[in-house]
């Protein structure tokens, strides 16, 4: 009884090292280019892989001494491992945008309806 157990335990050791690896090599690269504008900079960003594409959540932070009030376009893109674009995503961060809390930090989610492929690179920046 103790081996069939031992077994099995051997068996979901070895499924879930497989899909760790293989999910390991789905994530794509984040690159961060302009990080900064206007008062807002791109701290970092995290990606969620799933079947109806990836979602990134982009963290911002704005200075305390300058106010918002042109919008700054967050522009996440998707690149192939060939350098094409092959999805992209702006959304304007103004005002109306922004909690108006005194939180300085906050998350930006954008969601990339496109198949996730080998090679993938997600790049995020800040321009205004």
């Amino acid at each position: 009884m103790k081996r069939h157990s031992m077994k099995q335990a051997l068996v979901a050791a070895a499924l879930a090292a497989l899909c760790q690896a293989a999910a390991a090599q789905a994530q794509p690269e984040v690159v961060l280019g302009q990080a900064h504008a206007r008062g807002l900079s791109a701290l970092g960003a995290a990606v969620a892989v799933d079947a109806a594409g990836y979602t990134v959540s982009t963290r911002v932070s704005r200075s305390v001494m300058s106010g918002i009030l042109a919008p700054v376009t967050l522009k996440v893109v998707v690149r192939g491992s060939d350098g094409a674009i092959r999805a992209e995503r702006q959304q304007a961060l103004g005002p109306a945008e922004l909690p108006r809390r005194r939180t300085r930090a906050f998350r930006f989610d954008s969601q990339l309806e496109v198949a996730p492929a080998a090679g993938d690179t997600i790049e995020v920046s800040l321009a205004g």
